[in-house]
């Protein structure tokens, strides 16, 4: 009886050792979403390392709650005049985004452009006439202006994708996947690669994907264009006119920097497509796809 008793509980051990053993051999997909930008985000980690859910809790909770705390600190700062000091963060997105021409004081008429687009209607001329107000830099944290209403639309995504990013790959884990309002980054593939299917705006029709490893895909347009008397607007503003800019119905850009194809997809729809091709390629971007009006497609690099 002792010796099947010891029989017993070596085969026991054994098939607990076998199933821990087999659990650390298995890749595992492993995803976690919280809110950010008004919508749903998702991160996945694929991964043999069971740590790697507990890694990926705590990383969507920690930027859960950085996502948050930069949008309070601009609901916070609107409205307010003179030297306004500002976090670090933001002052180094405002760095960043002057370097790009893309320092946007105008976050109230974005806004009203967004929400009449959800409408399906323009603003009338006389909403489009409020003020706007510029913001200079200045040293250590301050800028100086007479009305606080900064967009940072066009870094905020990028950044946060950057800094995921960076503590994914600190915890050991290269093989991910984040999805931030639509805007795709993905670390190296598991056994092949990532493939990243493209939608046209408005009719949602798949036409490409892209495929590899260590890409981020940053669209503007793909997902807020309203079509209004058969042209698509964005709600990304020509100060000059007060309408949204309309070369194209989005822009796609391919990059492995988050930061970098976030700034430059903005920067891309305000320019005519030679100057943006020209700025492209100055920029040693992967690959950009311009969506015209009328639906036919430009590419920075054609497909091999």
């Amino acid at each position: 009886m002792k010796k099947r008793l010891i029989i017993f509980g070596s085969i026991i051990l054994f098939l607990l050792l076998f199933f821990i053993l087999l659990n650390h051999t298995i890749l595992k997909q492993y995803n976690e979403s919280f809110d950010c930008f008004g919508t749903t985000c998702e991160i996945t980690i694929f991964s043999k390392n069971p740590k790697a859910q507990k890694t990926l809790k705590q990383i969507a909770l920690k930027y859960q709650k950085v996502e948050e705390e930069r949008r309070k600190e601009l609901e916070d700062l609107q409205g307010k005049s003179g030297t306004v000091e500002v976090s670090s963060t933001l002052y180094d997105w405002v760095l960043q985004l002057q370097e790009y021409d893309l320092v946007w004081n105008h976050d109230s008429l974005i806004k009203l452009w967004k929400e009449n687009l959800e409408k399906e209607q323009l603003p009338s001329n006389q909403a489009l006439q409020k003020k706007v107000s510029s913001l200079q830099i200045l040293s250590e944290g301050k800028v100086q202006t007479d009305s606080f209403d900064l967009n940072v639309d066009m870094i905020f995504s990028g950044w946060l994708a950057d800094q995921i990013k960076k503590d994914i790959e600190e915890a050991g884990f290269f093989s991910y996947m984040m999805n931030l309002g639509g805007n795709v980054t993905v670390g190296k593939h598991y056994k092949d690669q990532f493939k990243i299917g493209l939608y046209k705006p408005i009719t949602h029709t798949y036409f490409d994907t892209i495929e590899g490893d260590h890409h981020s895909v940053y669209s503007v347009g793909m997902s807020d264009s309203t079509i209004i008397q058969d042209i698509a607007y964005t709600p990304v503003i020509d100060l000059e006119t007060r309408y949204p800019y309309s070369y194209y119905r989005s822009v796609t850009v391919v990059d492995e920097d988050p930061m970098k194809a976030n700034l430059l997809s903005y920067v891309l729809f305000t320019l005519p497509l030679e100057e943006g091709k020209k700025l492209a390629t100055e920029e040693k971007l992967e690959n950009v796809i311009w969506i015209r009006q009328d639906e036919t497609m430009e590419y920075l690099k054609e497909a091999k």
